[in-house]
């Protein structure tokens, strides 16, 4: 199975590597800042968009058949916080 993993996330990376699967990893450039919507639908309109910006930017390569798109939040009493800084 061809696979690509459609995200800049190393720990994603290692995960799959870990499963000693075989894959690609395309980086897709979007905006990632929340709207005024729920957490849910701020990470299935993140994985949305993430395959989007995979599938645009193959241009002329064939995407393989299998894209993985997945987003991960921390939502804290109903708010969505941001990536980390620092590691404070």
């Amino acid at each position: 199975m061809d696979l690509v993993l459609a995200s800049g996330s190393p720990r994603r990376a290692e995960l799959l590597g870990r499963l000693g699967l075989q894959f690609s990893v395309i980086r897709p450039e979007i905006d990632e800042t929340p709207a005024e919507e729920s957490a849910e639908a701020y990470v299935a309109r993140m994985s949305r968009e993430k395959w989007a910006a995979v599938d645009g930017s193959a241009g002329q390569a064939d995407l393989p058949p299998v894209t993985l798109c997945a987003d991960t939040i921390v939502v804290l009493d109903g708010d969505i916080l941001g990536k980390p800084r620092d590691r404070d």
